[in-house]
């Protein structure tokens, strides 16, 4: 079996050379420019676009509907005026409407994409692979993001730097201004064209506008879509940009493992400097990220690890660089391995380096050095991780790249050969010029100071996106022996019950993804029908038979923004291990033996612009050789746009022979928000889960006192639990943190 999988392997190798190697003729329907004005007189920022500077400027006002269909002339009107000094890159913008708007929140990247909003979307190098989004809703609230088109989320709000902008809400209109400093960016100084786009979400009625016309199968973001913003010249800045964030903070904990009830004191130091206007150096000194938000709990009820996202800011830019390679449930680097434990808890870092940018105009490098504690002790123990990334461009929109990783334990100051990981792989990643087709080839090898056979990861495959239907197929595998010390593996590692310990499986997998759309004539009541199958497969690394996973899911999308969906699945698992979701000493675990069972699911989500919102999930089938029932809820309320209190749910009844632990696993959390206004936000945040016995309190108030630099004041509470209420003092911590930080531009 092994030697004809490898067969179908090396056919789908062939034809991936014959997509790739074909390079289409494409154009865009409307290679749109706007010439950008210089103004010597500054720019006062009150969103009114007052200033007679703005008058001008040249207009981009030929905006497309880009949702529910791609039309011309979008209405409401939308126009935009772009202008530029020494410092700035001004964008004013007037959006046309009577209608009442849907303003969400008043918090930056706070559901930005469910209210009303304008941004702009820029492509400085002319890469069509890497940009960044400013955006403003009415009530004047920014939001920014990078765009990377070799992410698989495309989109990262958790980026955070430094601009401004003001809106104003008329009758018969909203107006903003925005400033955007050129610090903010990365550019050449002698590229006078860069790609650009504007978005408007005219969300009152459910629609996007786009300048530039963008595919419908394609987001208003895609950066293959732009149009040309041209310069007269380009002002030169300074040509080493510093930007300093000190911060302080104290905090009082209660650790119930511990003796004492320490006040500590804490302070730390990031920094930004452009070694050129493209390329950046950021350095983190002692960081403390006591006011990241904590991991939303998820039940887990799969025999393998889980992945969650990563939060920390420092991680963050330009990530894509390193977090990119591979595929969603297999990433040679993942920043969640460094000072983070596999329960999510803080291990100190001490420093941490970072250089990434463009070295060419179609060259970019990720360079990353974190020095860490080896474990929550912080003793003289140290973990040293580096990673180092290269990646060109080639063709119009493709990338061929490399990745080297290397985690190297440090005892009492000196290296120790014997403890580190390492990985050293390259990915070809090919899209055609329209974003139609892409294909990729990944190619990773780990190395430890043990020998280790099958120390290999592999990924390659193939996507065609069209308007009314695409295809997904993706070939990948795992060795046994490959490591990943600053990755993250799914499946590779399974838990044997019955002699209690891990046991790594190298495995290949398949999956397929087929998709269809219809789109209704008349879309009053109904945007598109979607139909979806998926098929996943999976073999031991001997070629003998592991798992299958086949879905048929119809979607259903409301011109009110709802949605409603069924999917039926079928499953067929091969355990080689015993395995329990509930480790109950008088039942026996599950046996190892091939399984076959079904599911059916029913999933709906109301209409996501009201104040009250609030979704439903059914799943009722087989689970293995048992029963499962699962109930999920979540509902919203929210009074635009100053308050927002949600409440969620998550029940599962797992059902097995008498022999076997039956079991319910529950989720209970509760989220509520209230904004003061544009600089003051209070978030609290409650979670429990049975699964793990877990119950979490993370209250945060954050004071925006002055542009980009805050005042947090935190309150956690964790420990594990018998039940809802009932806390084991052993495990309980309780801590609460002031912390401020500061922006300062030098």
């Amino acid at each position: 079996m092994r030697k004809q999988y490898y067969k179908y392997f090396l056919t789908f190798l062939f034809i991936l050379s014959a997509l790739a190697s074909h390079e289409e003729v494409f154009s865009l329907s409307d290679s749109g420019k706007v010439h950008i004005t210089r103004t010597n007189i500054k720019i006062t920022l009150d969103g009114r676009l007052t200033s007679e500077e703005w008058e001008k400027a040249s207009i981009a006002n030929h905006f497309w509907q880009k949702t529910p269909d791609v039309l011309p002339n979008a209405n409401p009107r939308t126009e935009v005026r772009l202008l530029y000094d020494d410092k700035f890159l001004y964008v004013g913008v007037t959006c046309w409407d009577t209608i009442p708007k849907v303003i969400q929140s008043l918090k930056p990247d706070r559901r930005y994409w469910s209210s009303d909003g304008f941004s702009i979307v820029l492509d400085p190098m002319n890469e069509q692979t890497n940009g960044f989004l400013f955006g403003i809703n009415p009530k004047g609230a920014l939001s920014e993001a990078l765009i990377s088109t070799s992410s698989s989320d495309r989109l990262s709000f958790d980026w955070n730097n430094k601009w401004f902008g003001e809106s104003q809400l008329l009758e018969d209109r909203w107006t903003a201004e925005m400033a955007i400093p050129f610090t903010t960016l990365r550019y050449e100084p002698g590229q006078l064209e860069w790609g650009v786009n504007f978005i408007r979400n005219a969300m009152n009625i459910n629609q996007y506008h786009t300048w530039l016309e963008v595919p419908l199968q394609y987001p208003g973001i895609d950066l293959g879509y732009t149009g040309t913003m041209v310069w007269d010249e380009i002002p030169e800045t300074k040509s080493r940009n510093i930007t300093l964030i000190p911060f302080s903070s104290v905090s009082y904990q209660n650790n119930f493992q511990v003796a004492e009830n320490p006040t500590n004191f804490n302070a730390g130091l990031d920094a930004k400097l452009s070694i050129t206007k493209s390329l950046n150096l950021d350095i983190t000194v002692n960081p403390d990220f006591s006011q990241v938000e904590i991991d939303e709990q998820i039940t887990n009820l799969t025999r393998f690890s889980i992945f969650l996202p990563e939060k920390r800011t420092f991680f963050l830019e330009n990530s894509d660089l390193f977090s990119s390679f591979g595929i969603p449930p297999i990433r040679p680097f993942f920043s969640r391995s460094i000072g983070l434990d596999k329960d999510g808890r803080a291990i100190p870092l001490r420093m941490g380096l970072r250089l990434t940018g463009n070295i060419t105009e179609k060259s970019r490098i990720g360079l990353l050095n974190v020095v860490a504690a080896a474990d929550q002790n912080n003793n003289n123990n140290l973990n040293n991780y580096t990673a180092a990334s290269f990646s060109q461009a080639v063709w119009k929109r493709s990338t061929i790249r490399f990745m080297f990783t290397n985690r190297q334990k440090i005892s009492n100051g000196e290296v120790d050969n014997n403890d580190f990981g390492r990985n050293l792989g390259t990915e070809l990643k090919y899209v055609s010029e329209s974003g139609d087709y892409s294909s990729w080839l990944t190619l990773f090898n780990s190395m430890k100071p043990e020998k280790y056979a099958e120390n290999i990861f592999y990924s390659t495959g193939v996507r065609i996106q069209k308007r009314t239907w695409g295809i997904l197929q993706d070939f990948s595998g795992v060795g046994s022996g490959f490591y990943a010390d600053m990755g993250f593996l799914a499946r590779i590692e399974q838990y044997d019950a019955t002699n209690d310990q891990i046991n790594r499986i190298g495995f290949h997998q398949s999956f397929t993804r087929l998709n269809y759309r219809i789109y209704p004539e008349n879309r009053e009541r109904i945007y598109q029908h979607n139909f979806e199958s998926t098929n996943y497969i999976s073999l031991n690394y001997d070629g003998s038979y592991s798992d299958r996973t086949t879905t048929l899911q119809y979607k259903v999308d409301f011109a009110n923004s709802s949605v409603l969906s069924i999917t039926a699945s079928n499953y067929q698992p091969k355990a080689l291990f015993t395995f329990y979701f509930k480790k109950d000493e008088n039942k026996k675990p599950l046996p190892a033996a091939e399984y076959t069972f079904n599911d059916f699911k029913l999933r709906y989500r109301s209409d996501k612009r009201s104040a009250l919102t609030y979704s439903s999930n059914v799943t009722y089938g087989g689970f293995y050789n048992g029963k499962k029932l699962s109930l999920k809820g979540a509902m919203n309320y929210r009074w635009l746009p100053w308050v927002d209190l949600g409440l969620s749910f998550e029940y599962n009844d797992l059902q097995f022979p008498e022999q076997y632990a039956s079991t319910q696993i529950n989720v209970f959390s509760s989220k509520f928000e209230i904004n003061f206004n544009k600089k003051l936000f209070w978030t609290t945040f409650l979670q429990y889960i049975n699964q793990t016995n877990q119950f979490n309190i993370n209250s945060r108030i954050q004071w925006r006192y002055a542009p980009f630099s805050d005042i947090y004041l935190v309150y956690t509470d964790n420990y594990s639990s018998d039940g809802l209420w009932q806390g084991t003092p052993e495990h309980y911590t309780q801590a609460i943190v002031l912390k401020v930080n500061y922006w300062l531009n030098l």
